[in-house]
């Protein structure tokens, strides 16, 4: 398997320092190496972004037996699900699943964690008009603790999120941009070429965007290792 790099992001929030793991784009790949280094990093929760396995309609049939390890891996861990367009398919067998390791699905709903207001929205690939829930963006940006949505797209942001008062919207879907020139990615799927949104902070650190850990065939990633983030969020912050 290609390798992937651990990159390290902070966002300040007016709360103790809380440390996580964002796993974006596993596509059933790799997933007890991938569980192995959260553990080793001693995070205290796990932030799955989207695309954790690969489902109806998107593929002709459910594989997940590499995300199925990567989750009973980390089951002493609090995880937070939120799905993507490729694993919207949830099964009687994965939700069995899923409540059984104590997986919180993040389904257009949100929990609070630690003084955290964690929420996830939920992809809108297979809605008509492709728009995302906003009734439910609109109840969270209510809540008064720091927010953090868990958004596979990141072309929602501009649209549906950014101007409502939700502090952090974390993202995957956009594969680094696939291949990248610097910090310019060079394609991306929901924003096309040349795209916004691939890898990093923006908008002043209310969006965080993972490269993701997608192995690609037949296109390589070039420029663009696979990544697993581990974000800080919290008040002190020491390199």
């Amino acid at each position: 398997m290609a390798p992937f790099k651990l990159s390290e992001y902070h966002v300040p929030a007016p709360l103790p320092m809380l440390r996580f793991a964002v796993v974006a784009d596993l596509h059933n790949r790799d997933g007890e190496a991938v569980a192995d280094a959260i553990l080793l990093a001693g995070v205290d929760a796990v932030l799955v972004v989207g695309d954790l396995f690969e489902a109806p309609p998107r593929k002709r049939r459910l594989a997940w037996e590499e995300a199925k390890k990567f989750l009973y891996k980390l089951r002493r861990l609090p995880v937070f699900y939120s799905r993507g367009n490729h694993d919207y398919t949830l099964t009687d067998e994965i939700r069995a699943f899923l409540d059984e390791n104590k997986i919180t699905l993040l389904d257009d709903t949100y929990v609070l964690f630690r003084g955290l207001m964690l929420g996830g929205l939920c992809s809108a690939q297979y809605k008509k008009g492709k728009k995302p829930n906003t009734a439910f963006l609109e109840e969270f940006a209510k809540e008064g603790e720091f927010k953090v949505l868990l958004c596979h797209h990141p072309e929602y942001y501009r649209k549906h999120i950014r101007h409502l008062p939700i502090h952090l919207t974390i993202a995957g879907h956009a594969h680094g941009g696939q291949w990248r020139i610097g910090r310019q990615g060079l394609f991306s799927p929901g924003q096309g070429p040349l795209p916004r949104y691939t890898g990093g902070l923006y908008d002043g650190r209310r969006l965080l965007v993972s490269r993701g850990l997608k192995i690609s065939r037949p296109i390589p990633r070039i420029g663009n290792p696979r990544e697993l983030m581990l974000l800080s969020v919290g008040d002190v912050y020491e390199k």
